[in-house]
């Protein structure tokens, strides 16, 4: 038997915050921004910043 599909989401733990990462990149955390862990410009820039470092999220331009 074989499964196949394209994930909508991605839930992982980043610095001890559970955050759900959407096929839409958009993320989320139930946690406020002001008491996330990371850079003065953000947790989740951060986050998105490792993501990108790592290949997993690409940047989509739009080609006029």
């Amino acid at each position: 038997m074989r499964l196949g599909g394209r994930p909508n989401a991605l839930a992982i733990i980043y610095r001890n915050v559970w955050t759900l990462v959407t096929s839409d990149a958009e993320i989320f955390t139930p946690v406020p921004e002001r008491y996330l862990p990371g850079s003065r410009d953000g947790s989740i820039l951060d986050l998105y910043n490792e993501l990108r470092n790592l290949d997993v999220m690409k940047i989509q331009r739009i080609l006029i």
